[in-house]
């Protein structure tokens, strides 16, 4: 007898009893467009899109429909598109990208134009110190080993207001707490995730890490730093490194005798001065030296103006929403529907924070300015899991950005579609990356102890 897996034997259910049954859009109907028959590329975001086919009710499409994936369907993609629709002025458009298709509108979408200045662009703030440390401190920090965090703490401790880019780096991120942050928010992002981790970790691998490591881009700074690459037994340490992070950062607090839980901090990990706060500054040391490396390497030019600076702002938006909405969306692929608003804004707030660690440039106040702003003036910070989308005449504006109308679900889900667009287009090179990927998890069944594989 075959077995068929609960949820795809509910998903068919579902669309056989026409919950994802596909209608056509009408500015007269209220509904949200499902599919259009229009397919079109980045470099045609201007071309009309054509409403006018049906489908075909063939017994050969009914079958296909059936099985065919259809992410315009998700309740979540529903919602979204129609909030969208709701306060646009110009028409979407309609563009197919494997297997997705996206609602593309110039209010809440980057566009190809808008998105590649930031892969112009690493982490500046991060960038300065190692150089700062590498003329003044004898190279001090710059070593493979180093402890650059360590290091910046201590002179924290001994002097708190020098006057130098590393003890003011270290200050800015233990005292200057940006005001969106709420820690018994992020908490319950952390309680999001902890609830869902056995479907998170799926979504994590297989949309997150086997999506992203088929962007040629990123696929190049892992081939020149020979990370996830080697030997299975290698490439399975790395990802369990990651896993370290996570659980680094999602630690809960340490027992106490108190009975009054008003005692214990929400979030204590990610706080100043927590085993997650120091493990996501260390990842950006880490994502900094290998940006300094690639760059002034003799062995290997690097070719910016095809794959942008190494470990760049849009990537590292990109691998942040990588953690963030595909989890979202895998949870709602697993369990047939979105989770509440509410806890989703949550897991987006706790991204955001560590984002904002991570050195991803986040809007830190009322003007949308950060403290890791760029050299482009101009150039405003993406804020992936942030409340909206600030344009070019946002940032150089005299005025203050409120966010009291944003949305940073419809933000952070139009983020990740615009850089989908943009970035996925899988060469060779992905393909074999995940394909060893893929090779080496399965090699995860044979491990008998943690870090030996058979």
């Amino acid at each position: 007898m075959i077995r068929i897996p609960g949820i795809l034997l509910r998903y068919l259910i579902a669309m056989m009893f026409g919950l994802h049954r596909r209608r056509q859009y009408s500015k007269d109907d209220d509904t949200v467009p499902r599919r259009s028959s229009s397919v079109v590329s980045m470099s045609s975001l201007s071309q009309s899109v054509d409403d006018s086919t049906t489908i075909d009710g063939s017994r050969y499409s009914i079958i296909g429909s059936l099985f065919r994936f259809d992410s315009s369907n998700l309740q979540s993609t529903q919602y979204r598109n129609k909030q969208m629709l709701s306060s646009i002025t110009t028409p979407p458009t309609f563009i197919h990208h494997f297997g997705v298709e996206v609602c593309f509108t110039e209010q809440f979408h980057y566009t190809k134009a808008e998105l590649e200045p930031y892969r112009k662009v690493g982490d500046e703030e991060m960038d300065k110190i190692l150089q700062y440390l590498s003329q003044n401190k004898d190279g001090c920090g710059c070593g493979a080993f180093d402890d650059v965090i360590s290091y910046i703490a201590e002179e924290y401790q001994v002097n708190g207001d020098a006057d130098t880019p590393t003890v003011q780096f270290y200050k800015h991120y233990y005292e200057n707490i940006p005001n969106w942050i709420d820690y018994d928010q992020i908490q319950r992002g952390i309680d999001v995730f902890l609830a869902y981790l056995p479907v998170a970790g799926c979504s994590l691998f297989y949309r997150s890490l086997v999506g992203g490591f088929s962007i040629p881009q990123i696929v190049e700074v892992l081939q020149a730093t020979q990370y996830l690459v080697g030997d299975k037994e290698k490439s399975v340490e790395r990802l369990f490194d990651t896993g370290g992070f996570l659980a680094c950062c999602f630690a809960p607090s340490p027992p106490t005798t108190t009975t009054d839980t008003n005692d214990i901090q929400s979030a204590l990990s990610l706080r100043p001065g927590g085993k997650g706060w120091e493990a996501a500054l260390r990842v950006r040391v880490l994502h900094a030296k290998v940006r300094r490396s690639l760059l002034q390497s003799k062995k290997r030019v690097w070719d910016v103006e095809t794959n942008g600076i190494p470990i760049n702002q849009e990537d590292m938006a990109a691998t942040l929403l990588a953690f963030s909405v595909n989890v979202l969306l895998g949870i709602e692929i697993i369990a047939g529907r979105p989770l509440p608003e509410n806890e989703q804004v949550d897991y987006l707030a706790l991204w955001r924070y560590i984002g904002w660690l991570l050195g991803v440039d986040t809007v830190e106040t009322e003007e949308g300015r950060s403290s890791n702003a760029s050299k482009h003036s101009n150039l405003p910070p993406i804020d992936p899991c942030g409340e909206r989308k600030i344009g070019i005449k946002d940032a150089n504006s005299q005025e203050d950005i409120l966010f009291d109308d944003g949305n940073s679900i419809i933000h952070s889900y139009a983020t990740l579609e615009s850089m989908i667009l943009h970035l996925l287009h899988p060469k060779k090179s992905s393909r074999s990356l995940v394909s060893h990927l893929h090779i080496s998890i399965r090699s995860m069944q044979n491990i008998s102890r943690p870090g030996a594989i058979r």
